[in-house]
């Protein structure tokens, strides 16, 4: 049997959050959430039975992109420390989803963005988006 949702996460500060509904081939709810605000929604709002959750857990620092020499040792720190903590989070995140008997797909982050521009013409959705939220949307979307 497929699954009728597939729920789209962007962990972060500001968490992308997004719900691809299968049966309607439709985003049905798609929003910037905390990390608890997440974790509860996807347990106490849908059944695992019938839910995949695609998560983003990032495998590498972006730390590479700041290897110029014109970036100081503080930003590279403070970069290093956000991109760990964000890693971490999604991990956790993941992983209590899991063990509350969904299916999770964890995904390394890509290169490639959606645009607003992008998000119009894939979904047809003109409400206003943040990247977090495209980059949720981008993971469920049609899968």
């Amino acid at each position: 049997m497929k699954k009728r949702y597939v729920i789209g996460i962007d962990p972060g500060r500001n968490t992308g959050f997004a719900i691809y509904d299968r049966e309607t081939r439709g985003i049905s709810l798609m929003a910037t959430l905390d990390f608890w605000a997440a974790y509860k929604h996807v347990s106490t709002q849908y059944e695992p039975a019938e839910t995949i959750v695609v998560i983003e857990v990032p495998k590498h620092s972006r730390l590479h992109e700041y290897q110029d020499g014109k970036t100081g040792d503080r930003l590279r720190e403070k970069i290093a420390g956000d991109v760990g903590g964000i890693a971490r989070e999604a991990e956790l995140l993941a992983d209590g989803i899991a063990a509350a008997g969904f299916e999770v797909r964890r995904v390394t982050p890509t290169r490639s963005k959606w645009t607003a521009k992008d998000i119009q013409q894939r979904t047809r959705i003109t409400t206003r988006t943040n990247e977090h939220v495209r980059d949720a949307i981008s993971l469920c979307y049609g899968l």
